[in-house]
């Protein structure tokens, strides 16, 4: 009886615990496998779901940081625990031109606007536009 109770006490804690998952990802060849290294990522994971989750955000970054064309490849489960996501990057956009003739005087004023085009690294796009946007439904108000 002793070495049942022992048994249960070493092999109950590994039961309770579960199995973490390992996100891989990589790049069509070793030039993207590097750029994508570059980026934050969780790799280990409680589950597969927070696994995908993530995989999900890390592909916003891409889309955010200029890769707009990024696309999944593949989706593997190379063993029980270790998944390897391979995705095409692209050319990265390095820049955004945006045309500003058609807004109004009281708009470019609040955004501090004084040329006819902005030109704007990609990673800015998104704060510009949500300051555009937020300034916009505010004069209307």
């Amino acid at each position: 009886m002793k070495i049942l109770f022992y048994l249960l006490v070493l092999l109950l804690p590994q039961f309770l615990l579960g199995q973490d998952f390992y996100l891989h990802l990589e790049g069509q060849n070793e030039e993207e496998t590097k750029i994508l290294a570059l980026f934050e990522y969780e790799k280990k994971h409680k589950s597969v779901a927070l696994l995908i989750e993530n995989q999900e955000q890390f592909y916003k970054k891409l889309i955010y940081s200029g890769y707009i064309d990024a696309t999944l490849l593949s989706q593997k489960k190379s063993n029980d625990s270790s998944f390897v996501m391979q995705y095409a990057l692209g050319v990265p956009l390095k820049y955004c031109k945006i045309n500003c003739k058609k807004l109004n005087k009281a708009t470019r004023q609040l955004l501090a606007i004084s040329e006819d085009t902005i030109t704007l690294p990609t990673p800015e796009l998104v704060q510009f536009l949500e300051k555009y946007l937020i300034t916009h439904f505010l004069s209307e108000i």
